[in-house]
């Protein structure tokens, strides 16, 4: 009889890790900060990005450099998408545009197969930093912002990873803009 009720506890104890698992606890969190209200886009026809850290602890992750790649890649897909400006150029090139840099200054990279393979083992997902707009000729700040995006947990199974929040951060990247005209 023992027996039974400790195989009883057993398995609710069981049920409930895999429900944690499964589940999770922690929500998602998406915040924006405008540092510096973004003017005067609509006189320039040319964009430039770079998403970079400064941040020596960001940039020792071993998937920072593919982030970077990635994130980079949904911008000016995204730029290019909105035919908000009429060409997208490297910032070498010398011709008067606006500088898009995104500094990243948090990141915890979660894969996609991590958290369908591990639920909420990984833990949350985080980028965090600033996307600032700059005039190349005069260096001068026409907008700025401060965003974080935490996965949380609370999907568990089913939480956010790294490539969602480059897909939202990129938005934001184009909704400066979309904002303005």
């Amino acid at each position: 009889m023992e027996i039974k009720h400790n195989f009883k506890r057993v398995n609710c104890l069981i049920i409930t890790v895999f429900l944690f698992f499964v589940v999770g606890c922690a929500s998602k969190i998406s915040q924006t900060t405008t540092i510096q209200e973004v003017s005067g886009t609509q006189d320039y026809n040319k964009v430039s990005a770079v998403v970079q850290s400064d941040n020596a602890d960001v940039k020792q992750q071993k998937d920072y450099q593919e982030t970077v790649q990635n994130l980079l890649t949904q911008i000016k897909q995204k730029l290019s998408e909105s035919n908000i400006f009429e060409s997208i150029v490297e910032p070498t090139d010398k011709v008067r545009k606006i500088s898009i840099i995104v500094n990243i200054q948090q990141l915890r990279v979660v894969s996609k197969s991590q958290r369908i393979m591990s639920g909420v083992l990984p833990g949350e997902a985080i980028m965090g930093g600033s996307i600032i707009l700059k005039d190349s000729e005069s260096q001068k700040v026409i907008g700025s912002i401060d965003f974080i995006e935490k996965s949380g947990i609370s999907g568990g199974l089913f939480s956010d990873h790294t490539d969602n929040q480059i897909e939202i951060v990129s938005e934001k990247v184009v909704n400066l803009f979309k904002d303005k005209f």
